[in-house]
């Protein structure tokens, strides 16, 4: 255990300077869109979430590779490695999503700017302008379960996304370079075989595979704790084949 919380505070302090430099950037590009928004018709503050979300995956993707050589050269076992490794993640997600709020509602105190999980499962709570893209939050008198559930919403999603990445940047630490080629290409290939045999298929398979994905991201229920919890299981699922990929792992060059 004392291990392992050294790991977590070596990769927290190294982060440190980068999170700092996002969050600048991050805090400026929401003010400087807000500023837009308001002077130009049509502008909106959507989708600045998002942000969050691909620098957590970014540092799951970046947290393997050197931190797996600081490890190895101090003696620290594979076990507290990857256990220090995945839980650094879980700091930056909380910590994110917390300044998320706090920017949102300071935001909105002169301009409308919903959150994520407002625009996924409060829809009737927003409000298009005349142009079809500007977006105005309604006041419905639940604000703090709102604020709270956005928090939460982003805070397992972003650490979800975290442990994705970790375990891609595990994954491809363990293959050489044609499997790496491989990889990139084989997702693209499966989309657009899958876009050509879809309008093939029976409409009742294809039906139930829609109201299933419908089911466990809350779209059907209207309600995040189904995405949430379907964000967790695949993430710790993927972070299990991490640690089966961390186990065996060898020291490169």
């Amino acid at each position: 255990m004392k291990h392992t919380l050294t790991v977590m505070r070596y990769n927290l302090s190294d982060s440190l300077r980068p999170t700092a430099i996002f969050f600048s950037i991050y805090t400026a590009f929401v003010l400087l869109n807000a500023l837009l928004s308001y002077l130009i018709p049509g502008g909106n503050t959507v989708g600045s979430d998002l942000a969050i979300l691909i620098f957590l995956f970014v540092c799951g993707v970046v947290g393997f590779r050197y931190n797996f050589f600081f490890a190895m050269a101090n003696n620290i076992s594979r076990r507290d490695f990857f256990l220090g490794t995945a839980l650094s993640g879980l700091l930056p997600s909380i910590g994110s999503a917390a300044v998320m709020i706090v920017i949102n509602r300071l935001i909105s105190l002169f301009y409308p700017m919903p959150t994520l999980y407002t625009l996924c499962f409060e829809r009737e709570r927003l409000v298009f302008g005349p142009d079809g893209i500007a977006i105005v939050a309604q006041s419905a008198g639940k604000e703090a379960l709102t604020l709270l559930m956005s928090f939460l919403f982003l805070a397992v999603l972003g650490f979800s996304i975290y442990l994705v990445g970790f375990f891609i940047s595990a994954l491809f630490y363990r293959m050489n370079k044609l499997l790496r080629m491989t990889l990139w290409i084989i997702p693209w290939l499966l989309v657009v075989l899958l876009s050509l045999l879809w309008p093939t298929l029976p409409q009742s398979f294809t039906g139930s595979v829609i109201r299933f994905f419908a089911a466990i991201l809350g779209i059907t229920s209207h309600s995040a704790w189904p995405a949430m919890g379907t964000a967790m299981v695949l993430a710790l699922l993927l972070t299990f084949c991490g640690w089966l990929l961390t186990r065996r792992a060898v020291l490169k060059k």
